[in-house]
């Protein structure tokens, strides 16, 4: 089973297809595609492991929750124009590099490409329409060191969330408190990356 798609689903739920594919070594599977056009939730780790998928049709998708394509080693781009949160570590382990977002900028957790500790080296590019709010001055770019707390260095790792404001970043952790605005700590931005925010032309 290399595809999956299902035109009438709208919440993928937790662990859904974690792990799917017949492995012969720790990076290999069969699924590489998925099709899920209205698809609006996609629960955590519901593709975790899924080591092959490179092609992921999710355009109206709104929540991504936490570790949903965590492993997705092979994953470099998503359109995801309706999305409002990002969910704690979604993103490790892909090789994600360019994301299609909205209107309005999404909420997120910290740490969406993984901890500082586990460094990533990439230039992501961020593509958003004419007029769109909550990314900051665009065109844009956050490099290296650059530790303020905007929507960039959110996405870079420090996450920003309002819902949590002065909240624990996560529940029973130890990583830390959201400010009254509700972004995270400058520790968490992981400054290997590059992030570019532009106006789609």
């Amino acid at each position: 089973m290399r595809h999956i798609s299902g035109i009438n689903i709208t919440d993928i739920v937790r662990n859904c297809f974690s792990n799917l594919g017949t492995y012969s070594s720790w990076n290999t599977g069969i699924l590489t595609s998925i099709d899920f056009p209205n698809v609006i939730t996609i629960g955590e780790n519901a593709f975790n492991s899924c080591y092959n998928l490179s092609y992921a049709n999710i355009p109206k998708v709104q929540i991504i929750k936490s570790q949903a394509f965590y492993y997705c080693l092979s994953l470099q781009s998503l359109f995801i124009p309706d999305i409002s949160f990002i969910g704690y570590v979604a993103f490790v382990n892909t090789k994600l590099t360019e994301f299609v977002l909205g209107e309005v900028a999404p909420k997120m957790d910290y740490v969406v490409f993984g901890f500082p500790s586990a460094p990533v080296t990439r230039t992501i590019t961020v593509k958003v329409p004419q007029g769109a709010t909550g990314y900051g001055e665009i065109p844009n770019g956050y490099i290296g060191g650059d530790t303020s707390k905007n929507w960039g260095n959110a996405f870079r790792g420090m996450g920003w969330n309002p819902d949590r404001a002065n909240m624990p970043m996560r529940p029973g952790s130890t990583d830390g408190n959201y400010d009254s605005n509700g972004f995270g700590t400058i520790n968490y931005i992981m400054t290997g990356i590059t992030l570019r925010i532009e106006y789609i032309p």
